[in-house]
């Protein structure tokens, strides 16, 4: 067992400093369970008093969080999501999840075992797009897919040190009310838990500046504390991954 998971096994959740090579308190948790932008920045602002690269800490805090597990938010800005995850994935051997994709399978496939037809399901999820709207019927079909794209992750995390990482999960925030909330909060607590599938768990999230709240689709992301959360701006991105194009990225949503 590693030192920092038997402190936090026994109540002491310390956490190793790498530069003046001490262990330190974990930051303190904030009421509401949701870091603030400001203690984001102010940790930057702290980074450069100390004379400290702000980048080269952030990829310092990727790289421990391979190694040490946990839930980790990144935000970044919709126009580099188009490279932002496969170059992320091949940097850190992450196990790369396009949510909406791989939930729109998962809903394809149990309509066919149902013997149901899609363009009756296509037709009420525009209609709930609409109004808001949710028939009984949809509801339980969308609920039960959450519930089995969370079995499969699971089962595709089992491996030692398997680090998920979610991206393009759009969906989630759309049937935030119909298992999507309660999926990726069961993802993020398990991850959390240092003898639980998955030993890591990363979950990008766009957005229209960088340093916003971690968020999907104007649905708030649970951050626990500062190390949960990092901001990939255009510089940390290529500081990384050895540079990359700026593009524009069109996000579908819904069912298609």
């Amino acid at each position: 067992m590693q030192v920092e998971e038997a402190l936090r096994e026994a109540g002491f959740p310390l956490e190793f400093d790498v530069t003046d090579r001490v262990f330190r308190p974990r930051p303190p948790e904030r009421s509401g369970g949701v870091t603030s932008s400001s203690s984001v920045l102010s940790g930057h602002g702290r980074g450069r008093a100390a004379g400290l690269d702000p980048h080269e800490v952030l990829v310092g805090k990727l790289s421990r969080k391979t190694e040490y597990g946990g839930f980790l938010a990144l935000t970044v800005r919709g126009v580099h999501l188009p490279y932002a995850p496969d170059l992320l994935a091949g940097e850190y051997a992450l196990e790369s999840v396009h949510v909406d994709s791989t939930f729109l399978a998962t809903f394809r496939e149990l309509i066919r075992e149902q013997e149901q037809d899609w363009e009756r399901v296509h037709k009420l999820d525009a209609r709930f797009g609409e109004t808001g709207e949710i028939k009984r019927g949809f509801r339980t079909y969308v609920a039960d897919v959450w519930s089995r794209l969370r079995e499969r992750l699971h089962e595709q995390a089992t491996g030692e040190g398997t680090l998920l990482f979610l991206h393009h999960a759009g969906l989630v925030a759309r049937y935030w009310d119909m298992g999507g909330h309660e999926f990726l909060t069961g993802l993020q607590q398990a991850a959390r838990r240092p003898h639980e599938a998955p030993h890591g768990l990363w979950l990008l999230c766009p957005a229209e500046s960088a340093r916003d709240t971690p968020h999907l689709d104007r649905q708030i992301v649970e951050v626990l504390t500062e190390d949960e959360r990092v901001v990939l701006d255009k510089d940390l991105l290529r500081s990384i991954l050895g540079g990359a194009r700026d593009e524009d990225c069109n996000v579908r949503k819904g069912v298609s």
